[in-house]
């Protein structure tokens, strides 16, 4: 529906100045994008309440590692326990070896969520995350017993394991177990964000678009399938696929627009297709930035020259540069509700906030000595 208002608005401007006429018939057609940025290698939410269904281990033998069914973020959770008392104890709970190889080309972190219920507050117990690699415990996150919490959660990146076959580990450390309740580790989990396309970028010529781009920034790009090419038509989703061809294996990508087309706006989105180059099933789908391709041409009062407003699309802020000293500007939505509004301002260069503003095309409204502007801006986030 959003879609829809916005076409309708910026067709009810551009045919009123008599600049843009709507095209007939549907030009984004194939399969949507879909959210397959990311991956799960790993998860374990307890929710078997066993350690042995995932292939937990002990170093060197259980202790006070135990499954709560009560307890959890949500129930249940594994704990370690203050009871029965142990001292100067090392116990590991270690997964079973965890097959990253896969994914050689992605951004790989570990989540979980940690609570604490402390006696002692001493500071002399510790709960460490670490991950086993190359015959080694590397830690990558530490904490003591500090004083009681509740649930936390923490994201850790281990890059390090992306493509390699890794364990993760939990280790509870300590002098005296009974300075504390008990360490509980619940929603344990190894992600793999892919890593998309790189300085993607566009040129136009005449109603040709050209997309170009580079790799992904990998060590290694051998699961690397190629690349798809989505696009809509005045907002930025859905976006559909365009490219005949089940991927594109070049760094470039033309795109014939309609002849008839004077004043669209198209959203293009080039991804990174990798797959499993042994199973070839699909790992992950990874994005590069949103291009935006304007080919309005813009709505401004005749006679008035040398106002400029910039960057468009903007992000963050919206600057207004003009010859005469500007009174007063505002933002407009596609109903014509103004959404910002700046008085008694007089000078030559304004910023205006837009991060709060939401995605979507909006009218700014510029009066200076000259008279009234209007000027056709985008908003992407």
């Amino acid at each position: 529906m959003k879609t829809m208002k916005n076409l309708a608005f910026l067709l009810l401007i551009a045919m009123l100045a008599g600049i843009c006429r709507p095209l007939q018939g549907q030009i984004a057609q194939g399969d949507t994008l879909m959210k397959r940025f990311s991956a799960s290698p790993f998860w374990e939410p307890w929710d078997q309440g066993s350690f042995t269904f995932n292939g937990w281990q002990f170093t060197p033998e259980q202790s006070n590692w135990t499954i709560q069914t009560t307890q959890g973020n949500p129930p249940p959770t594994s704990v370690f326990n203050g009871s029965p008392t142990i001292l100067n104890y090392n116990v590991v709970l270690e997964s079973p070896t965890i097959f990253g190889n896969p994914w050689i080309c992605a951004i790989m972190t570990l989540e979980f969520d940690i609570k604490l219920s402390d006696i002692s507050a001493a500071g002399t117990e510790i709960l460490t995350a670490e991950y086993y690699l190359n015959q080694t415990w590397h830690p990558v996150f530490e904490m003591t017993n500090i004083g009681s919490g509740e649930w936390v959660h923490h994201k850790i990146d281990i890059s390090q394991c992306a493509g390699r076959s890794f364990k993760i580990g939990f280790r509870a450390s300590g002098i005296n177990s009974s300075n504390i309740v008990g360490w509980s580790i619940d929603n344990i989990g190894v992600n793999a964000v892919c890593k998309g396309p790189t300085a993607c970028d566009y040129s136009i010529s005449g109603r040709t678009v050209q997309l170009f781009w580079q790799e992904p920034d990998c060590d290694s790009l051998q699961n690397l399938m190629g690349y798809n090419i989505y696009r809509n038509q005045w907002a930025p989703a859905p976006l559909r696929k365009i490219n005949a061809t089940p991927v594109v294996v070049s760094t470039e990508y033309f795109d014939l627009l309609p002849a008839t087309d004077t004043c669209s706006i198209y959203y293009y989105l080039v991804t990174a297709i990798h797959q499993d180059p042994i199973t070839h099933i699909l790992l992950c789908e990874a994005p590069c930035d949103t291009l935006l391709v304007d080919l309005s041409l813009g709505i401004e009062t005749a006679g008035i020259d040398g106002t400029r407003v910039f960057p468009n699309p903007a992000n963050d802020l919206l600057t207004i540069q003009s010859v005469s000293p500007v009174r007063s500007a505002e933002l407009l939505d596609f109903t014509g509700q103004r959404l910002l509004h700046l008085d008694d301002l007089m000078k030559t260069e304004i910023n205006v906030q837009v991060a709060g503003i939401p995605s979507g095309i909006y009218l700014i409204r510029i009066n200076n000595r000259s008279g009234t502007i209007l000027k056709k801006v985008s908003v992407i986030h």
